[in-house]
């Protein structure tokens, strides 16, 4: 960049001094010669009247008149030539004694007056004498004090100054006056700047602009288009960068000049600031619209703030300023503010009060359907804690309102309110035994056959989590309602607890026809739920027990549908089991694990395998994850699918989280010291929940980093979005704390959950893992497409690494590297390995570039 072409002149031009002649040939002024005249005709006025008086007295001697006559005849030469050498003395002294007392001085002043022209308000005049020209002298000398006090106290003022403060000649733009902050604000010294083109310091797509702030009409008239404006441009500093000013013009005459006064500071922080309060404006109603119930922002006077999506749907508002729209014109039409008790008015009750408050409205909707909201508004306060509206938000509570009636209506007992599920209606688990105790007595009976069914919701958890329990709620009713359109009369539906259902299937003619029932069920959960305008997909497993042959009591069908559906949960999502008697003997087994999962730390039994972790773009190894192994001496190789939930279970998690934290710490040092792993390179452990909630956390992973002095950025620590739902307040402390320890965060299997993106933004996570559901089908599932682009465009916005899990072919590390994912680990590249396996592979790779193994 080019900077501003400043000559290096450093002052206006001052007048010329008189050349070599004049100094030699000075001539006298006007009052010189007047004063000389004077004095001249003063000697000759004194000569004529010496000659006349002398004249008379020779006149009166009469007796020697004749005589005198004769000697004054003969002797006037003389005398007139005495008299005139007298004249000439008397006019060269007078005239001296005058230029002495008088013209010196004038000179003088004179000169103190020039002096205070060149702004030399040093200059003072001798005051000797007590004539009138002390007195002037003296008169001059107080002026030229004032004048230097006035003069130090702008010099100070102007200093003072944390503005640019700039003054131009109208006529040429040049600048007159330049104080320090201006020095600061463009990088020019006084020196350089002064003399120069005000528009010279401005960035040249500019100049335009300052050609037509009418500069020629502002040097004849002080007037112009940009004079008692403010205008915000761009100027450039000495050393060629552009920074955003406001500057501020107006006009000031100077006798017959005009002068022109900018005052200039610095916005580029009021921009950026500006800028970040649009980012988090934007955002802020990002976060609005994400939510599913109608959000007004209303001010004291009723004007609306601010409104969501939603909102704006509901009341078909389109324009994006709400700044002329009151509340009541946007929530039911109308130009009065709501009063009464049939419409209490929400605003005014918070304003009254201080506090939240809840009211109950009736609207009618577009259609013309009338409807009930429950409309909740809390306190709106500015920064100093003063009341200034409110925020108010509404829900739709009429089907709510018509269940209830309903109810009324059927007039239920209390027996039917303890026996049935509040939330679905459905039996509950005390119905359904009394149900499950007749079914069998009927089917013992008739000699027919009878089905429990225990269902599952799969993810339900991680939907509670993320949402609040109102959406999970909803959920639920809708998997009730859904399931009941495929039941019989006679069959039993019940709600066993949280996202647990049972069935009681009677009158069966062959045991396929429990299955057939259970594919309808999971053909149930291949279409997606709409709840609150979200669309989401759940799955379900299925467990199934029959009577008589897998038992003929309540404890024994009811035992065994579990036990089928836990096996149901093992095969995967959407799966269904029957109960059989190995489901037995893996219960027991599972009680001889657990037992033995105790002592598999003290005993050795657990080993790490290492999966690497690779820079997409480059091929090199930058991490691995550590994955832990349970070596059973007699079950063998144990897989973490069937130890881990154990150990969740159990609570050995957090003795089996700690060896596994230590012992990779460790590993990770000795590869660094080796040099077969860089100390950019990373070991990345898992964090359970039972870790987390743990109050010594922090201090286990301090107590590991030290041991094993491995440098804190080398730990990543992976946590899952459940964790961080649970308790977010806690997460964010813990978060935090780890990451002044200086180890790394990672969100492992995100997009599996569903966290709110403005939580994510508040934590201090550093990477973003893919969870390998959604890379399985990259790039031609486009679904698994969207979210992979969403989860990766997320991380990038949020200035996080992403990496992806279970990348098993070239198309998909195509897809990925093309979208911008950082990292990446799957079996394309290597599968787990043992720390001596993983050390023979980094040696063969050592040396080696890119994906070349």
């Amino acid at each position: 960049m080019s900077t501003p072409s400043f000559h290096r002149r450093t002052s206006p031009p001052a007048a010329k001094p008189p050349d070599g002649n004049q100094r030699k040939r000075p001539r006298l002024s006007r009052l010189q010669l007047k004063i000389w005249l004077a004095t001249g005709v003063a000697v000759l006025a004194g000569f004529l009247a010496v000659q006349l008086d002398h004249y008379r007295s020779s006149q009166q001697d009469v007796p020697g008149a004749v005589q005198a006559e004769e000697q004054t005849d003969a002797g006037f030469p003389t005398r007139l030539r005495d008299h005139a050498l007298i004249f000439l003395i008397l006019f060269i002294v007078g005239g001296a004694l005058l230029q002495y007392l008088v013209i010196g001085r004038l000179r003088r002043i004179q000169s103190g007056i020039a002096a205070l022209e060149r702004g030399d308000y040093s200059a003072r005049l001798p005051t000797t004498g007590q004539d009138e020209l002390a007195e002037v002298a003296q008169s001059f000398n107080r002026m030229a004090s004032a004048i230097a006090l006035r003069d130090q106290q702008f010099r100070i003022a102007l200093d003072s100054i944390r503005d640019a403060f700039v003054v131009t000649d109208a006529a040429t733009d040049e600048i007159r006056i330049w104080n320090p902050a201006a020095e600061q604000l463009f990088g020019y010294s006084a020196a350089e700047a002064l003399g120069q083109p005000l528009h010279a310091l401005l960035a040249p797509e500019h100049h335009e602009r300052a050609a037509r702030y009418g500069l020629a009409q502002f040097a004849q008239t002080g007037e112009g288009s940009a004079i008692g404006k403010t205008l915000e441009v761009e100027a450039r500093h000495k050393n060629g960068t552009l920074l955003p000013i406001e500057l501020s013009l107006s006009a000031m005459r100077q006798g017959e000049r005009w002068m022109g006064l900018g005052v200039a500071r610095d916005i580029s922080e009021r921009k950026r600031a500006r800028q970040a309060l649009e980012a988090e404006r934007a955002f802020l109603q990002n976060v609005m619209d994400g939510i599913d119930d109608p959000i007004l922002v209303i001010a004291r006077d009723y004007t609306v703030l601010r409104m969501n999506r939603v909102a704006r749907q509901a009341s078909a508002v389109v324009q994006l300023d709400t700044s002329c729209l009151k509340c009541h014109q946007v929530s039911h039409h109308s130009e009065q503010p709501c009063s009464g008790t049939e419409h209490p008015c929400p605003l005014q009750e918070v304003l009254s009060t201080g506090r939240t408050c809840r009211v109950i409205h009736t609207h009618n909707g577009r259609n013309g359907e009338q409807r009930t909201l429950k409309m909740v508004a809390t306190p709106l306060r500015d920064e100093r804690r003063a009341l200034i509206g409110i925020i108010e938000s509404s829900r739709d509570i009429t089907e709510q309102l018509a269940l209830v009636e309903q109810l009324r209506e059927k007039d239920l007992s209390y027996a039917h309110l303890v026996q049935h599920d509040t939330l679905t209606g459905l039996p509950n688990r005390l119905l359904f035994a009394d149900r499950l105790s007749q079914g069998i007595r009927r089917a013992h009976r008739r000699g027919t056959k009878l089905a429990v069914l225990f269902i599952d919701l799969d993810r339900f958890k991680h939907i509670n989590d993320s949402f609040d329990h109102n959406y999970g709620d909803e959920v639920l009713r809708s998997v009730a309602k859904r399931l009941r359109t495929i039941f019989r009369e006679d069959d039993t539906l019940a709600r066993m607890g949280s996202d647990e259902f049972a069935i009681i299937l009677t009158e069966l003619k062959q045991d396929s026809d429990a299955a057939l029932v259970a594919r309808k069920i999971l053909g149930l959960f291949a279409e997606s739920f709409k709840v609150q305008g979200h669309r989401l997909f759940l799955g379900a497993c299925i467990g199934l027990s029959l009577y008589p042959e897998h038992g003929d009591s309540v404890d024994e069908l009811v035992r065994n549908a579990d036990a089928a559906l836990h096996r149901a949960k093992e095969e995967g999502r959407n799966t269904y089991q029957y109960y059989s008697q190995d489901l037995t003997a893996k219960a027991f087994e599972r009680i001889l694990l657990e037992a033995s999962l105790h002592q598999a730390v003290v005993h050795g039994e657990l080993i790490l395998h290492y999966q690497p972790q690779f820079d997409l773009a480059s091929g090199g190894v930058c991490g691995v994850e550590a994955l832990v192994r349970w070596q059973h001496p007699e079950m063998g190789l144990v897989s973490p699918a069937r130890f881990i939930p154990l150990a969740e279970e159990s609570g050995s998690i957090l003795g089996i989280g700690e060896w596994v934290l230590y012992e990779a710490t460790r590993q990770m040092q000795r590869w660094q010291t080796a040099g077969l792993m860089t100390e950019s390179a990373i070991v990345s452990v898992n964090l359970s929940v039972k870790q987390f909630d743990q109050d010594d956390m922090i201090e286990m992973v301090h107590a590991a980093l030290e041991d094993s002095s491995l440098r804190p950025g080398s730990l990543e620590l992976e946590i899952t979005e459940s964790i961080m739902l649970q308790a977010p307040e806690l997460a964010a402390r813990r978060l935090a704390q780890l990451r002044k320890l200086g180890a790394r965060i990672a969100v492992d299997d995100f997009g599996t959950g569903y966290s709110s993106l403005s939580y994510l933004r508040s934590l201090p996570l550093t990477k973003l893992k893919v969870d390998q559901s959604f890379v399985s089908d990259l790039p031609h599932d486009p679904n698994d497409v969207a979210i992979a682009k969403a989860v990766i465009g997320l991380a990038r916005s949020l200035s996080l690494e992403v990496l992806a899990e279970g990348i098993e072919t070239d198309e998909q590390l195509d897809f990925l590297i093309r979208e911008g994912c950082h990292t990446g680990q799957g079996y394309l590249f290597s599968r787990p390995l043992d720390a001596d396996a993983l050390e023979r592979y980094l040696q063969q790779r050592k040396g080696t570039a890119g994906w070349a193994d």
